[in-house]
C-alpha cells in the first residue's frame, strides 16, 4: 500500500512541478515572472515551515491522525475555491471587457479586424510579402550606392 501511495504522490509532486512555471507564465506573463516565483517559494516556504507543526498539534490534541489529515483536506478544498472564484471573475470581466470595447467600436462607426478571420496561410503570406518589400528596398538602397 506505501509503494502505491508513494507512486502516486510522487507522479502528482512531478506534474506540479512541470507545470508550476507554464501555468504562472500564464497567469502573470512573462515580464513578472521573477516576481512571481518568488511570492510563490515565499508562500510555500511558509506552508511547508508551518504545516507539520500544525499538524502535529492538531493530532496531540485529538489522539489521532485523521482530524489533521482533514484540516488539511479542507485547507486544500477551500483554496482550490477560492482559485475557481477569482477565475470565474477573471473571465466574467474579460467577457464584459470585450462586449464593451465592440459596442464603443460600433458607436462610433469603427470597423474592428480580427486577426483570427483571416486564415493562418493568407496571413502567414501577407506578412512574408511585406517582409520581402522591404528587404528589397533595402537591398536596391544599397546596391544603387555601391555602384560607380
Amino acid at each position: 500500500m506505501f509503494l502505491v501511495y508513494g507512486g502516486i504522490l510522487g507522479m502528482f509532486t512531478g506534474i506540479f512541478g512541470a507545470l508550476l512555471s507554464v501555468v504562472t507564465v500564464d497567469i502573470v506573463g512573462k515580464a513578472n515572472l521573477n516576481m512571481a516565483f518568488g511570492t510563490l517559494s515565499f508562500f510555500h516556504g511558509i506552508t511547508f515551515t508551518l504545516g507539520t507543526p500544525i499538524a502535529g498539534w492538531i493530532a496531540d490534541e485529538s489522539g489521532g491522525y485523521e482530524e489533521g489529515l482533514y484540516f488539511a483536506a479542507v485547507v486544500f478544498a477551500t483554496g482550490s475555491l477560492i482559485s475557481f472564484c477569482i477565475y470565474i471573475r477573471q473571465s466574467r470581466h474579460a467577457r464584459s471587457l470585450k462586449s464593451l470595447v465592440i459596442q464603443r467600436s460600433i458607436q462610433n462607426g469603427i470597423r474592428l479586424k480580427s486577426e483570427k478571420s483571416r486564415p493562418f496561410v493568407s496571413s502567414m503570406a501577407i506578412n512574408f510579402r511585406k517582409g520581402m518589400i522591404r528587404r528589397l528596398s533595402v537591398l536596391s538602397e544599397n546596391i544603387g550606392n555601391a555602384l560607380p
